[in-house]
């Protein structure tokens, strides 16, 4: 069992948070560059204007506005200081399928684990931790979206206990290569 601590992410912890994010992102670009088209090295300009992109998109689970209900919060597992994992949570209430009543629900928009700090228990606790939150608050399903590729985040799921539900498809037109140009 390895030493974690499972928290509510702060503002402190968003430099942590767009750390995290900026390394995944940069380990799924070498693994599917077709899927991110930034795949290469960065310079240092690139990497801060991908951090500050991440910094952006992970700050609205960490606000706190008084007298309205949070519907986005963001967990982490912290050990040594330091964090290792998070999980960016979306609640709301949707109907599982049209006509059925809507349901109190946690969608994970993203969850990471540094890459580090994987294949060391830290998401699957996370994943647990965050089940357990949900349930105390009430909310007795959780979901998450997993890209096709990504068969360790797949495996992840499946051991914390997550079925598949659909298959989702996508055609992106615009990612085609254009035809080449002929010179006479």
């Amino acid at each position: 069992m390895v030493d974690t601590g499972f928290i509510a992410c702060r503002w402190r912890h968003l430099d942590a948070m767009a750390d995290i994010r900026t390394e995944t992102q940069r380990m799924h670009e070498k693994m599917q560059p077709e899927h991110f088209p930034s795949f290469g090295e960065h310079t240092a300009g690139e990497h801060t204007a991908t951090r500050n992109r991440m910094s952006l998109e992970i700050g609205p689970y960490l606000l706190r506005l008084p007298l309205l209900p949070r519907s986005r919060i963001a967990f982490g597992i912290e050990s040594g200081g330091a964090l290792k994992a998070y999980a960016l949570c979306r609640i709301g209430a949707m109907a599982v399928r049209p006509g059925m009543p809507r349901l109190r629900q946690c969608a994970l928009d993203d969850i990471a684990v540094h890459p580090d700090h994987r294949r060391r228990g830290y998401g699957l606790r996370l994943l647990r931790a965050v089940r357990e939150e949900m349930a105390r608050r009430g909310i007795i399903r959780l979901t998450a979206e997993v890209w096709g590729w990504n068969e360790a985040s797949a495996a992840l799921f499946t051991r914390a206990g997550f079925l598949p539900q659909c298959t989702s498809y996508a055609l992106d037109d615009a990612a085609e290569t254009p035809p080449a140009r002929v010179s006479a």
